[in-house]
Formats: structure tokens, sequence, C-alpha cells
């Protein structure tokens, strides 16, 4: 008595041997059913290789925005510590000693060492942000 199903149908081929057409066929169904898992477990790995490649390319994109972002924020607080120190000249120079006037005359240390300019200058010479003297 043979086993039913499967089994059964192995147990006879096994018992009465298979024709050469009967083997061939068996042979290009198993070679067909391992190409099926051949290409199901490449096209598994090549999804799996393109959805890594996408996180690696959105975590790449991520560190350069993150980069850029704390390239502009340093050169923003690189501005920042020279306008306060601009701002610090500034109200310093504004603070300082005015000179005396002493006649119509006077002297800045700006663009012209020693030059001399008229009391209608003075407000240029001072604009140039140099100490001057009166003389």
């Amino acid at each position: 008595m043979t086993p039913p199903g499967l089994m059964g149908l192995v147990w006879a081929f096994a018992l009465d041997g298979l024709t050469q057409p009967e083997a061939t066929i068996v042979t290009g169904v198993l070679a067909i059913c391992a190409a099926g898992v051949a290409f199901l477990g490449v096209h598994r790995q090549i999804r799996s290789n393109e959805r890594i490649n996408e996180r690696n390319r959105v975590a790449e994109n991520e560190r350069a925005q993150c980069a850029e972002l704390l390239e502009v924020v340093r050169d923003a607080i690189a501005g920042m510590g020279q306008l306060s120190s601009s701002l610090i000249d500034l109200n310093n120079s504004r603070h300082a000693p005015r000179p005396s006037r002493v006649g119509n005359r006077q002297t800045c240390a700006g663009s012209r060492k020693g030059a001399s300019f008229t009391s209608t200058a003075r407000s240029s010479a001072r604009a140039c942000g140099a100490p001057c003297a009166t003389g």
C-alpha cells in the first residue's frame, strides 16, 4: 500500500522509475522553481540595497544642511562680534574728550599727517575717526 499525496507520487516514481521524458519535465520544473527562488532573492536584495542607499543619501543631505547652517551661524556670530566692536569703538569715540579750541585751526592725524583744517572742516576731520589735535 502506498501513502497518499505527494509522498505517494514520489514513492510511485521510485518504484516504477522515471522515463526520460518524465525526468526531463521534472528537471525542468525544478530548474524553473530554483530560478524563481533565485530571482526573488536577488529582487529582495536589490530592494533592500535601495532602501539602505536612500537612508544614507537622506542622512548625508541632513549632515550637509547642518554643516551649512553651522557655517551660517558661525559667520553670524563673527559678524555680531565685529559689529559690537565697532559699536564700542564708536561709543568710545563719542565720549572721548573733545580737543580744546585754540584759534580757528585744527590738525588731524587722519588722511594727511599734520594737515590743517579750518573751523568749517572740523566736522569732516572728526568724521575720519582719527584723533585730532589743535594747533
